[in-house]
């Protein structure tokens, strides 16, 4: 793997990463803003909760910059929506 391919890779990864962070922050206030968290929902535990899946997830994505077959995808890709999933499955069972 060049350089230009690791660079490549590692911008890509960067910009998931980021973007996964918008995504819950936006799925988060549209749960509160149309009143899907009951009351006296933890909000700070929601927060903690997320934050082990969001660091999870980013380690797996960091590892898939190292993987040259094509389903490192698979690996790269759940910063990006697995916050947010489990935000909403955390509202839902709560």
């Amino acid at each position: 793997m060049d350089w230009k391919t690791l660079l490549y890779r590692l911008m890509v990864f960067i910009i998931i990463v980021v973007c996964g962070g918008f995504l819950f922050a936006v799925t988060t206030n549209l749960l509160i803003k149309f009143g899907l968290m009951p009351d006296g929902f933890d909000g700070p535990q929601l927060a903690k909760q997320t934050t082990y899946i969001y660091m999870s997830a980013t380690v797996a994505a960091f590892i898939s910059i190292f993987i040259n077959q094509n389903w490192r995808v698979i690996l790269l890709c759940p910063p990006l929506y697995a916050p947010s999933l489990f935000a909403i499955v955390y509202t839902i069972m709560h």
